[in-house]
């Protein structure tokens, strides 16, 4: 059961005519919740990759994905192309 507040509610029948809730506590598992590497505006280098046909350079992200289930993804454009491209996170790197 996922809870993003620490507490859930467990039905708990006391009579046939009556249900009552109360709180349960979700254990901590100690991971935080991830978050973004980059942030808009920032300048990003793209590793070049052959089966994607994307060029390696200099991008600037514009866009802040959600989590596509493996990794974060970005919406990035050059200044040398007219149009943005999709890229994860694993593929980008700080300038």
């Amino acid at each position: 059961m996922l809870c993003f507040t620490g507490f859930c509610r467990k039905k708990v029948r006391r009579h046939a005519t009556r249900v009552k809730t109360i709180p349960r506590r979700v254990p901590d598992t100690g991971c935080p919740m991830p978050s973004h590497k980059f942030n808009i505006g920032e300048t990003v280098r793209v590793r070049a990759a052959i089966g994607r046909n994307v060029p390696g350079g200099v991008y600037e992200v514009t866009r802040q994905l959600p989590h596509s289930g493996s990794e974060f993804e970005y919406r990035i454009k050059s200044a040398n192309e007219e149009h943005g491209r999709v890229a994860r996170e694993s593929e980008l790197t700080r300038v």
